[in-house]
Protein backbone atom coordinates (compact mmCIF):
# COMPACT_ATOMS: atom_id res chain seq x y z
CA UNK A 1 0.00 0.00 0.00
CA UNK A 2 3.00 2.06 0.83
CA UNK A 3 4.59 1.69 -2.36
CA UNK A 4 1.46 2.98 -4.46
CA UNK A 5 0.67 6.09 -2.19
CA UNK A 6 3.84 7.39 -3.03
CA UNK A 7 3.65 6.55 -6.45
CA UNK A 8 0.36 8.81 -6.88
CA UNK A 9 0.57 12.04 -8.25
CA UNK A 10 -1.96 14.72 -8.51
CA UNK A 11 -2.15 16.46 -11.93
CA UNK A 12 -1.64 19.66 -13.02
CA UNK A 13 -5.48 19.71 -14.13
CA UNK A 14 -6.26 19.38 -10.42
CA UNK A 15 -3.91 21.55 -8.88
CA UNK A 16 -4.76 24.32 -11.02
CA UNK A 17 -8.34 23.82 -10.43
CA UNK A 18 -8.21 23.86 -6.54
CA UNK A 19 -5.96 26.88 -6.66
CA UNK A 20 -8.59 28.67 -9.08
CA UNK A 21 -11.42 27.68 -7.26
CA UNK A 22 -10.74 26.96 -3.53
CA UNK A 23 -7.17 28.76 -2.23
CA UNK A 24 -7.31 31.83 -4.11
CA UNK A 25 -11.04 32.67 -3.50
CA UNK A 26 -10.15 31.70 0.20
CA UNK A 27 -7.07 33.99 0.37
CA UNK A 28 -9.44 36.73 -1.23
CA UNK A 29 -11.62 36.25 1.56
CA UNK A 30 -9.65 35.93 4.58
CA UNK A 31 -8.01 39.42 3.18
CA UNK A 32 -11.02 40.82 3.01
CA UNK A 33 -12.77 39.68 6.18
CA UNK A 34 -8.98 40.78 7.93
CA UNK A 35 -9.15 44.06 6.49
CA UNK A 36 -12.63 45.09 7.88
CA UNK A 37 -11.57 43.86 11.04
CA UNK A 38 -8.78 45.76 11.55
CA UNK A 39 -10.63 48.93 10.97
CA UNK A 40 -13.84 48.22 13.15
CA UNK A 41 -10.89 47.16 16.17
CA UNK A 42 -9.23 50.50 15.31
CA UNK A 43 -12.24 52.74 15.26
CA UNK A 44 -13.54 51.06 18.03
CA UNK A 45 -10.44 51.80 20.14
CA UNK A 46 -10.65 55.61 19.58
CA UNK A 47 -14.54 55.65 20.41
CA UNK A 48 -13.76 54.04 23.85
CA UNK A 49 -10.38 56.49 24.42
CA UNK A 50 -12.96 59.50 23.48
CA UNK A 51 -15.46 57.84 25.69
CA UNK A 52 -13.02 57.44 29.05
CA UNK A 53 -11.67 60.68 28.87
CA UNK A 54 -15.00 62.46 28.28
CA UNK A 55 -16.27 60.00 31.59
CA UNK A 56 -12.87 60.93 33.36
CA UNK A 57 -13.14 64.47 33.05
CA UNK A 58 -16.97 64.56 34.08
CA UNK A 59 -15.80 62.58 37.52
CA UNK A 60 -12.84 65.10 38.29
CA UNK A 61 -16.10 67.81 38.21
CA UNK A 62 -18.29 65.79 39.59
CA UNK A 63 -15.80 65.19 42.66
CA UNK A 64 -14.55 68.49 43.29
CA UNK A 65 -18.72 69.99 43.37
CA UNK A 66 -19.34 67.24 45.98
CA UNK A 67 -16.12 68.54 47.89
CA UNK A 68 -17.43 72.04 47.58
CA UNK A 69 -21.34 70.92 48.32
CA UNK A 70 -20.41 68.04 50.25
CA UNK A 71 -22.87 65.98 48.91
CA UNK A 72 -22.12 61.95 49.35
CA UNK A 73 -24.09 61.51 45.94
CA UNK A 74 -22.30 63.02 44.08
CA UNK A 75 -19.38 61.79 45.53
CA UNK A 76 -21.01 58.35 44.57
CA UNK A 77 -21.54 59.33 41.38
CA UNK A 78 -18.15 60.67 40.08
CA UNK A 79 -16.93 57.40 41.74
CA UNK A 80 -19.20 55.71 39.21
CA UNK A 81 -18.12 57.64 36.67
CA UNK A 82 -14.52 57.25 37.16
CA UNK A 83 -15.05 53.48 37.16
CA UNK A 84 -16.90 53.23 34.10
CA UNK A 85 -14.25 55.08 32.33
CA UNK A 86 -11.35 53.08 33.30
CA UNK A 87 -13.56 50.35 32.20
CA UNK A 88 -13.59 52.01 28.83
CA UNK A 89 -10.02 52.56 28.93
CA UNK A 90 -9.36 49.00 29.00
CA UNK A 91 -11.67 47.86 26.30
CA UNK A 92 -10.22 51.22 23.93
CA UNK A 93 -6.47 48.96 25.17
CA UNK A 94 -8.28 45.23 24.27
CA UNK A 95 -9.52 47.04 20.87
CA UNK A 96 -6.02 48.49 20.00
CA UNK A 97 -4.24 44.93 20.96
CA UNK A 98 -6.73 43.16 18.71
CA UNK A 99 -6.21 45.79 15.51
CA UNK A 100 -2.44 44.83 15.96
CA UNK A 101 -3.10 41.28 16.01
CA UNK A 102 -5.11 41.38 12.93
CA UNK A 103 -2.60 43.90 11.41
CA UNK A 104 -0.09 40.94 12.07
CA UNK A 105 -2.45 38.42 10.70
CA UNK A 106 -3.13 40.63 7.45
CA UNK A 107 0.61 40.90 7.32
CA UNK A 108 0.98 36.83 6.88
CA UNK A 109 -1.38 36.16 4.83
CA UNK A 110 -0.14 39.69 2.30
CA UNK A 111 3.71 37.98 2.84
CA UNK A 112 2.50 34.45 1.33
CA UNK A 113 0.74 36.42 -1.49
CA UNK A 114 3.93 38.38 -2.27
CA UNK A 115 1.90 41.87 -1.75
CA UNK A 116 3.55 44.45 0.30
CA UNK A 117 2.34 44.57 3.57
CA UNK A 118 0.47 47.17 5.85
CA UNK A 119 2.57 49.21 8.55
CA UNK A 120 2.04 47.82 12.64
CA UNK A 121 0.92 50.90 14.63
CA UNK A 122 1.08 50.31 18.09
CA UNK A 123 -0.82 53.18 19.79
CA UNK A 124 0.46 52.64 23.37
CA UNK A 125 3.79 53.12 21.90
CA UNK A 126 3.11 56.30 20.24
CA UNK A 127 1.75 57.42 23.38
CA UNK A 128 4.79 56.43 25.41
CA UNK A 129 6.82 58.48 22.45
CA UNK A 130 4.93 61.48 22.55
CA UNK A 131 5.03 61.33 26.75
CA UNK A 132 9.55 60.92 26.37
CA UNK A 133 9.34 63.98 23.57
CA UNK A 134 7.15 65.87 26.29
CA UNK A 135 9.54 64.89 29.13
CA UNK A 136 12.57 65.65 27.40
CA UNK A 137 11.08 69.12 26.13
CA UNK A 138 9.73 70.24 29.23
CA UNK A 139 13.78 69.58 30.87
CA UNK A 140 15.05 71.89 27.86
CA UNK A 141 12.20 74.12 28.80
CA UNK A 142 13.38 74.01 32.69
CA UNK A 143 17.07 74.48 31.53
CA UNK A 144 16.24 77.46 29.78
CA UNK A 145 14.57 79.23 32.53
CA UNK A 146 17.02 78.42 35.31
CA UNK A 147 19.45 80.06 32.53
CA UNK A 148 17.22 83.42 32.48
CA UNK A 149 16.94 83.35 36.37
CA UNK A 150 20.80 82.95 36.75
CA UNK A 151 21.05 85.75 34.10
CA UNK A 152 18.34 87.87 35.90
CA UNK A 153 19.66 87.11 39.06
CA UNK A 154 23.00 88.16 37.51
CA UNK A 155 21.88 91.45 35.91
CA UNK A 156 20.07 92.43 39.58
CA UNK A 157 23.56 92.11 41.09
CA UNK A 158 25.47 93.83 38.56
CA UNK A 159 22.91 96.77 38.69
CA UNK A 160 22.94 96.80 42.15
CA UNK A 161 26.77 96.49 42.50
CA UNK A 162 27.01 99.88 40.25
CA UNK A 163 24.41 101.76 42.45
Amino acid sequence: MTNMDENRKVSDKVKTEIMTNLVEPSYYKDVKETIRGRSCWRISGHVFETISKILLAVSGVLSFSAGVYNDKTLSFIAGTFSTVSLATFQLSSYSFKQNKKNTLELNQLLEKLDIEEVPVFDNNETMMRREVNNEESSKKEDKNENKIEIEMEEFKNKNIENL
